[in-house]
């Protein structure tokens, strides 16, 4: 199953390599603690604004940072929350229900 991103009229498949996650990483924190505040509905829009940003530049998606927040707010940010949960799954190693590798 490919994960896409809507942004801009366009359709992205981001597919993060080691160094998107050190990005992320570096910028927002651990990823098993990103996930539990998506997966507990305790993230923040600039978190997200943030993952999606690298995430999507990943992808060949050089957006702005305010242009794309500006995005989540026009058009909800649930999907974007969703597919970033789906993406940091597998590298976290933390499950939906108990959140426990």
């Amino acid at each position: 199953m490919t994960l896409t991103m809507s942004f801009d009229g366009r359709l992205y498949a981001p597919e993060p390599r080691f160094d998107t996650w050190l990005e992320i990483e570096d910028e927002l924190g651990s990823l098993p603690a990103l996930y539990r505040r998506l997966q507990r509905g305790e993230w923040r829009l600039a978190e997200l604004v943030t993952a999606v940003q690298i995430l999507l530049a990943g992808a060949g998606c050089e957006c702005d940072y305010k242009a794309l927040g500006e995005d989540m707010v026009r058009r909800g940010a649930e999907s974007y929350r969703r597919t970033v949960e789906q993406l940091l799954r597998p590298i976290t190693g933390l499950d939906h229900e108990g959140m426990t590798p």
